[in-house]
């Protein structure tokens, strides 16, 4: 049964690494961004839209790199999976709640410009619940893929 317990212990380190990523590349931005409030204000809907969109991307994608630089888990490159997960569950909680009646009208909810534009609770709730989460994970796991990307090996050349 040693085989059994090795396996076993893989599956809790790969669950906790999981953990770990969904953690890092969910509350790291959100941490990071709460401090640069004040350095880049929002004036408008909008703008605090855009801010989040940009800002996701490069800190989730940074936190991502990073971490993959640090530890060279291969989770950090998978992570994302569980954002997709959860972002489908939230589209499917839309189809059911708004009914969407088209693509456009689709990724108008998911992108928060319906939020810019008309600051309801429910509008702004889909994306910050569902939209960002997804854009952090596979930043994070974007990120992690370049880090693994420029951390490969080079190769020996033959014959030297």
């Amino acid at each position: 049964m040693p085989g059994t317990s090795i396996s076993i212990a893989g599956t809790a380190r790969t669950f906790m690494w999981l953990c770990f990523d969904v953690v890092a590349s969910w509350l790291g931005p959100a941490i990071v961004e709460t401090a640069l409030n004040r350095l880049i204000p929002s004036g408008s809907a909008a703008a605090i839209i855009g801010k989040e969109w940009a800002l996701s991307v490069l800190l989730a994608g940074g936190f991502g790199f990073l971490a993959y630089r640090i530890w060279r888990s291969n989770t950090h490159r998978v992570s994302w999976i569980v954002f997709l997960v959860w972002f489908l569950f939230g589209v499917f909680l839309l189809e059911r709640r708004a009914h969407p009646a088209s693509i456009a009208d689709f990724w108008i909810q998911v992108s928060g410009i319906e939020c810019a534009a008309s600051l309801r609770a429910a509008d702004c709730q889909t994306f910050f619940l569902f939209t960002v989460p997804l854009v952090r994970g596979l930043a994070y796991s974007a990120g992690a893929l370049f880090g693994a990307r420029i951390l490969r090996p080079a190769p020996v050349p033959a014959g030297g």
